[in-house]
């Protein structure tokens, strides 16, 4: 019984493991709207520190905030 339940969750954590793998190399991408402007932008974890680069106005207008907790 303790063998079967353990070959299950190792089997299910090795599934999951690739995924997990895939999408932190992969960098956060979002928008949001503010005062009627669409910001498009990617975000990265430096340290402690979350840096957002995109731009405004359709690509027209390139901005860089960073968000600290």
């Amino acid at each position: 019984m303790f063998n079967s339940s353990f070959a299950i969750t190792a089997a299910a954590i090795l599934l999951a493991a690739p995924a997990a793998v895939a999408n932190a190399a992969e960098p956060d991408v979002g928008s949001f709207t503010f005062q009627g402007v669409k910001y498009d932008y990617t975000a990265e974890q430096q340290g402690e520190v979350k840096v957002l680069k995109g731009s405004a106005y359709a690509g027209k207008v390139p901005f860089e905030l960073k968000v600290t907790a």
